[in-house]
């Protein structure tokens, strides 16, 4: 058999296994509505504890939900949290008692985690409803614009609203209008790239796996 045949045969089994649109309108509404209803709770626990609940229970999400496969995607957003969280460690310091884990703090480390995984489901959703047949690039742009709207959205509602605030960075200014991610600009910059990385590289797990 040559390889286009095989290709052929794969594109035609992709189509039959995928879910049907109503199906997959009713899970990006329910993300949205979980992860808006999670991120609320700010309110009510403290956000280093509730971040490992949500990253844990997150797991048991995507189990619930079928989609066990996915899970690998959490399991790189929780690699790359690491990384981050070790590298910047010294530069993360709240206005409010945290946990640590071997040196680091618990809270940018789980929400790392977890949002650059949820950020990705809901991505997921959108992608398999609008962007079937669509090119590299333009799903590279949806992905880095829905990371940079929701990044400043989540961060001013933390920093004004939930007043977490990293005081370790405290003293730099924040980005102009939402006066939120106080921190030296190299940090700003790595905040505004930490996503477009992880979206690289699930993209290039994800094309292996179908190779």
């Amino acid at each position: 058999m040559i390889a286009g045949e095989r290709i052929d045969i794969i594109k035609e089994k992709s189509k039959r296994i995928r879910r049907p649109l109503p199906a997959l309108l009713f899970l990006l509404f329910l993300d949205c509505v979980v992860f808006a209803f999670v991120f609320s709770l700010h309110h009510v626990f403290r956000p280093d504890i509730l971040a490992i609940i949500v990253y844990l229970s997150l797991y048991v999400y995507l189990v619930l939900t079928k989609r066990k496969k996915d899970i690998v995607y959490l399991l790189i957003s929780s690699i790359l949290a690491i990384a981050w969280t070790y590298f910047a460690k010294n530069n993360y310091g709240y206005n409010r008692e945290m946990i640590h884990i071997l040196g680091l703090s618990a809270f940018p480390l789980f929400a790392w985690a977890t949002g650059l995984a949820a950020l990705y489901l809901v991505y997921h959703d959108l992608e398999q409803i609008f962007m079937k047949n669509n090119a590299w690039l333009k799903r590279f742009l949806l992905f880095t614009i829905l990371y940079f709207f929701f990044i400043i959205v989540l961060e001013t509602i933390a920093y004004h609203v939930f007043n977490i605030r990293n005081v370790a960075t405290g003293v730099y200014d924040g980005l102009p209008v939402c006066d939120c991610i106080h921190a030296p600009r190299w940090m700003q910059v790595s905040y505004f790239l930490i996503g477009p990385i992880y979206f690289i590289i699930c993209r290039n797990y994800k094309l292996k796996i179908i190779k």
